[in-house]
């Protein structure tokens, strides 16, 4: 996990897509740790996290359900779809600066 911007700022948690890690998301960081309390998490088995003893949706999901409730985040922005890549900062979507 990684975070990025000021802690007091309002969070905003990063997932990526299959296949892929937290780092697919370096581009934009800057953009986005101006507003947010960005928080990017290697889902099980993805980026530098070790591999996960199942891929399916479920265990994923449960994965970050424990990341957030140790962090004690109830409702932090997350976008639905993360396989998003940016190419360049500017890149940034709406939602990032709301």
């Amino acid at each position: 996990m990684i975070h990025d911007g000021l802690r007091s700022a309002p969070p905003l948690v990063l997932l990526h897509g299959s296949g892929a890690g937290s780092a697919c998301w370096g581009p934009v960081i800057p953009a986005l740790a101006r507003h947010r309390h960005v928080i990017r998490i290697d889902l099980p088995g993805g980026g530098k996290s070790p591999p996960a003893p199942s891929y399916a949706v479920p265990a994923q999901a449960e994965a970050v359900a424990a990341v957030l409730d140790d962090l004690g985040l109830r409702s932090p922005r997350t976008p639905a779809v993360a396989t998003w890549r940016p190419r360049r900062p500017s890149d940034a979507p709406p939602w990032s600066a709301r």
